[in-house]
């Protein structure tokens, strides 16, 4: 984690996503994550949540290689 850290600072755009499954206390998330936006997995819209994950990477994966 602390690697991937140190490399988005260097990459404009989302480059870690931290992907949540069920809803955290504040006290049981990892503090490290907590300026990165989340996503959500959901059991009952997996598919479509997964699909916006994707979308996401493919839309930074293209901004970066223009």
């Amino acid at each position: 984690m602390t690697l991937a850290a140190k490399r988005a600072q260097d990459v404009r755009g989302a480059f870690l996503i931290p992907l949540r499954t069920c809803e955290l206390s504040p006290e049981d998330r990892v503090q490290e994550l907590a300026q990165y936006n989340e996503m959500e997995l959901r059991p009952e819209a997996f598919d479509e949540d997964v699909a916006k994950l994707i979308s996401t990477m493919r839309r930074e994966y293209q901004r970066r290689n223009r």
